[in-house]
This record gives structure tokens, sequence and C-alpha cells, in this order.
């Protein structure tokens, strides 16, 4: 501990906690009459309390990040939905007149591809912390289903793999609708943070 180092008289004045190696236990009351009680000890305790006050570019600097952060948000789930929506498409042309007694090699190709791109598109949110705030309620639900689809079945047959797709484009929907949800509220966050970032600008006077 950079304390046991110290020549000065280091107070622990919390009144709780740990012990600390190398302070000196007092109530905060007992420190403010024994060590600021003329006007000596008083200034330079107000120095050290006036150095961490937050500057007006700093303050504005945190909304202007915020902002970015939001924005940036707002970004991963276009992108999400955009990718959903292509899921949607490449599930549509798969099964599109497809026949479960008869079919190609090339339209078995098509269903397989349009689950593995799902699959992946789960993957990367179940990588990202807030897609998983935002989905995993809906992803556990489906998760569940998927994993009864074939459940007794020892070879997997097209009817799983039609009732697999069934279930994420239920999926789909839901990650497009509840990303659109978030988008909107992501854009009322904005608004709110770029009025007090105004506010800022216009009322604050540097110190």
């Amino acid at each position: 501990m950079y304390i046991d180092k110290c020549d000065a008289l280091c107070i622990d004045a919390t009144e709780g906690g740990a012990y600390i190696n190398g302070t000196k236990i007092m109530k905060l009351q007992d420190v403010i009459e024994q060590y600021c009680s003329n006007d000596e000890n008083i200034i330079p305790v107000y120095k050290l309390v006036e150095s961490y006050n937050t500057t007006s570019a700093e303050v504005e600097n945190g909304y202007v990040n915020y902002i970015k952060l939001i924005d940036k948000e707002i970004s991963k789930f276009k992108k999400l939905i955009k990718t959903a929506k292509k899921a949607q498409i490449m599930a549509k042309k798969a099964t599109k007149n497809f026949n479960k007694d008869v079919y190609t090699e090339e339209q078995l190709d098509k269903l397989y591809d349009s689950i593995e791109f799902v699959e992946n598109m789960v993957k990367d949110i179940t990588r990202d912390y807030v897609f998983m705030h935002a989905y995993q309620y809906t992803l556990r639900i489906v998760a569940i289903k998927v994993s009864l689809l074939g459940k007794g079945i020892e070879e997997l047959s097209i009817d799983v793999l039609l009732n697999n797709i069934k279930l994420q484009q239920e999926l789909i929907k839901e990650i497009i609708n509840i990303g659109e949800q978030f988008i909107d509220t992501f854009n009322e966050a904005r608004k709110i943070v770029e009025k007090s970032l105004d506010d800022h600008r216009k009322v604050y006077t540097p110190y």
C-alpha cells in the first residue's frame, strides 16, 4: 500500500469498513474539529475539493460522448435488423415451392443455408451485451422450442428442418420488432441528452 510509504498523517474517517493499515481511525466530526478549525487548514481543504471541479468543456465532452454512444447502439440495431430482413428473404426463397417428398440437393442446401445464416446471426447477438439484454428472453423461448423439434428423433428429417425454419422466422420477426423499439428508445434518449447539452451551453458560466 502507498500509505505505508507515506510520511504524512493519513486519517481514515469513513467510520466503517475494513481497517486500512497505516491510517489513524477518527470520526469525521473529530477530524473537522481538530484539523479544520482555522483558516490555515480550511483553505487547503477547499482547494483540494475545488481541484476536482468538472470544467464546462469536460461536461460538454461527456454529453457529446454519450450521444456518440447512443448513435453507435442505434447503428448496431439497424445493422441487425437489416441482417434479420435478409434472413427472412433467404427463408422465403428456400421454402418457396419446396416439396418435402420431391426435392433437389440445391433446394436442400438452401434450407441448410437459411438455418445456418440465422444461427450465425444469433451467435452475434449473444456476443453483445446490449443485444442480450434486448433478446435474451426471446432467444430462450425459441431455443426451447427448437430443442423439442428433434426430441426422440434419431435422424434429422425434412419436417424438422422446415419447422426449424418456421421457428426461426418467428424469432426474426421478434428481432426486428424489438430492435425497432430499442431504436425508438435510443432516439428518445438522444433527444434528452441533446437538450441537456443545449441547456448546458446556454446557462453555464466558466469558472
